[in-house]
């Protein structure tokens, strides 16, 4: 009997613009027929849940696992939905990609002919804005990887029920919102075999859009990296994904952590509540920031200004306004950086200007010789 595949779909609000469905289509045109469709609704406000009932009626293989309230982190939602897939492997189609018709038999061909690997991968293209497309997926390189250089495609993946179960789920946590795939790969890795399939078998236009993670994220790979080396496989188990804190700064404990390195990361933190739209969670972390600082000016002045207000109020102006002041450092020290780059790239195209003039003159002095010997020679045959 063939192997059952889940296939998590996360989606939010991309059904108007015709994403989701162009996603859906691409997963039930599959030559490999055993799959469950986990189509994972993270409580979508623009007719999406109508579109998604209308193909879970047509094809019994889908299901509609909505949210009851955004959560705004797809590793999350999946998680979650995880309690309710039943297959013995599992992809994850998102809602701005598009798969073969031979995505599932060519994953789970590999699969089953290598029984020693935990996990397996093809290539996709990823599309850019502009037009622009570049190939993404190459054979596993766990060097490369440690650096956080991510050379596996999301959409392209397929891993055993049996990985997940022992190593743990994505790790939904703000401060891998843009790499939480990359770090699962990895922690994979540790214990399993990864094989790579160098065929083309998906398309990711994620990166040609305006709202994605990618463009609507800081990153800051540092610390990512130093966030990873933390041990979580045991925090990050199927069944107990539902009782994960995304939001925790309990990990600033594990190790030692820069004032800059802390500062930074509240601004992600923050960054990820304002775009995710988590009041709440705004309001607890600015009780958390009275906590580590003393009352400071600026506490005073909302209090004196917006005495008309509550409590909770005034602590999400205290929160927004150190998001907008740590977005304004954030931009000056990119600036910086970017200004650096420049006046280095300038200084070394003038270096390289000045050694093609001393090559031109080496050029012509060479010439000037190669002349005299030619004249010189002209002369002793004229002779």
């Amino acid at each position: 009997m063939s192997k059952l595949i889940t296939v998590f779909m996360p989606t939010y609000s991309r059904g108007s613009s015709g994403h989701l469905e162009r996603a859906i289509k691409s997963v039930l045109r599959q030559t490999y027929p055993n799959f469950e469709l986990l189509i994972v609704d993270d409580a979508s406000v623009d007719g999406s849940k109508e579109l998604i009932e209308r193909y879970v009626r047509i094809d019994r293989r889908i299901k509609h696992v909505r949210m009851p309230k955004n959560i705004g982190q797809p590793a999350l939602t999946m998680g979650i939905a995880y309690q309710q897939s039943k297959g013995d492997y599992f992809t994850f189609v998102y809602d701005d990609c598009v798969v073969s018709d031979q995505f599932l038999a060519v994953l789970i061909d590999k699969m089953l002919k290598n029984p020693s690997l935990g996990m397996a991968y093809g290539q996709a293209y990823i599309h850019w804005r502009g037009g622009r497309k570049s190939l993404i997926g190459a054979p596993f390189d766990p060097h490369n990887m440690s650096k956080g250089n991510n050379h596996i495609p999301n959409v392209s993946v397929i891993v055993k029920r049996e990985v997940i179960e022992q190593v743990g789920w994505y790790d939904p946590h703000f401060m891998l919102s843009r790499f939480y795939d990359w770090d699962l790969w990895c922690r994979i890795s540790h214990h399993y075999r990864i094989g790579f399939i160098p065929e083309i078998i998906a398309e990711e236009f994620g990166a040609s859009l305006n709202d994605s993670i990618g463009h609507t994220m800081t990153l800051m790979p540092h610390l990512i990296l130093k966030y990873a080396k933390i041990p979580r496989n045991k925090l990050l188990k199927p069944n107990k994904i539902d009782q994960y804190d995304p939001y925790s700064l309990a990990f600033l404990d594990q190790m030692q952590w820069t004032d800059k390195e802390k500062s930074d990361v509240y601004f992600l933190l923050m960054e990820n509540l304002v775009k995710t739209h988590h009041g709440d969670a705004m309001i607890r972390f600015a009780k958390t920031l009275r906590k580590t600082m003393p009352r400071r000016l600026l506490q005073n002045k909302i209090y004196e200004k917006n005495k008309h207000l509550d409590e909770e109020m005034r602590l999400l102006l205290e929160s927004m306004h150190f998001f907008l002041n740590k977005k304004e450092d954030l931009m000056a020290r990119q600036a910086a950086e970017k200004h650096k780059m420049i006046a280095e790239l300038q200084a070394y195209v003038r270096d390289l200007q000045i050694y093609i003039q001393e090559q031109r003159k080496y050029i012509d002095y060479q010439q000037q010789y190669i002349d005299e010997q030619q004249r010189w020679i002209d002369a002793r045959q004229g002779g």
